[in-house]
């Protein structure tokens, strides 16, 4: 269902992007930059050994009471954000929390690769408060690991581009639906009961016409 995909100039960095994805969040939820004291920054594509990425964007954005910090895990990144943002409220110590997942994918592909038509450049992000109603919010996340698969996809030095194998489709198909049917099961949910399901996009693309 992938009609183009978006990449970024020079000039717009992980960072940049973060911060103007987290300009609209903020805006869109009504709350100023000094009331967010937890800012998660989620990325891969752009990591560095030193300096972490979020004081940077969190820096631009003037949310200068937050507490900010890198996770990178990749394409569960976000996932992983919102559920430790969630584990931070939950405490009472923090109050609101900014997520942003900001990704150059474009930046760890081959140019002129097969590689370039499953990569694009993006941000988005989310304002999270712990209100204590549950009958609003995060119902349930799910995320679990399975060791055996680590080289189904790489991405090492010095190139560091992405490389996966075929392998990779299949069993993040399978895993995604096995993460799905227990949610269902341990939150007592029909298949029926949903209305949306928004999957991770996929790298089997046909390319046409080329």
């Amino acid at each position: 269902g992938v009609t183009k995909r978006h990449r970024s100039n020079e000039k717009e960095t992980s960072v940049y992007m973060a911060s103007k994805a987290c300009e609209m969040a903020m805006k869109n939820a009504g709350v100023s930059p000094e009331s967010i004291d937890l800012y998660l920054f989620c990325n891969w594509t752009e990591r560095y050994y030193l300096p972490d990425l979020a004081p940077q964007a969190s820096l631009l954005n003037g949310t200068k009471n937050a507490l900010a910090f890198d996770l990178g895990t990749a394409c569960t990144g976000f996932v992983h954000g919102v559920q430790t943002a969630s584990c931070y409220l939950q405490t009472g110590k923090w109050k609101k929390a900014l997520v942003v997942g900001a990704e150059r994918f474009s930046e760890r592909t081959k140019r002129g690769g097969y590689g370039e038509f499953t990569a694009g450049d993006a941000a988005a992000a989310v304002v999270m408060e712990y209100t204590g109603n549950t009958d609003t919010g995060i119902v349930d996340t799910c995320l679990y690991d399975v060791g055996s698969l680590v080289d189904v996809i790489t991405c090492t030095a010095p190139a560091g581009l992405i490389r996966s194998y075929p392998d990779l489709v299949t069993n993040a198909a399978d895993y995604s639906l096995k993460a799905i049917d227990l949610l269902l099961e341990r939150n007592g949910i029909k298949e029926g009961d949903i209305t949306w399901v928004v999957p991770h996009p996929g790298t089997d693309i046909v390319v046409k016409d080329i």
